[in-house]
Formats: structure tokens, sequence, C-alpha cells
């Protein structure tokens, strides 16, 4: 876990983890959601030199 923040708006909660593969934040989500009382929402983000790569080898 890199941070956790109580927020305003639509959100109550954002936690900002880093885990090793898309795999593992799935099987992670998957858990958390199962005690069904938190609901997840989950985006990929990228550093501005990943974005500027894909962005880069785009067709």
């Amino acid at each position: 876990m890199i941070g956790g923040y109580y927020t305003f708006g639509e959100y109550d909660v954002v936690i900002i983890i880093e885990a090793p593969n898309d795999e593992a934040v799935m099987s992670l989500m998957l858990k958390v959601g199962s005690y069904g009382n938190v609901r997840t929402k989950t985006l990929k983000a990228f550093t501005a030199e990943e974005g500027m790569k894909i962005i880069k080898d785009l067709p």
C-alpha cells in the first residue's frame, strides 16, 4: 500500500497500491469484495514516461 486518503465526493476513501501484476490486484479486489461491505473501483495508472512510450508506439 502506497497511501490511503479520505475524500469528499463520490468516493469516501481512495487507497493507492502497487502490485506485481494485474492478477494480484484482481485476487485482492475479489477478496475484499467477498466481505460484502466494500465496493471497489480499480484504475490502472501509468507514469508519464510509460504513457509517452505507449502513445509513441501507436500506429
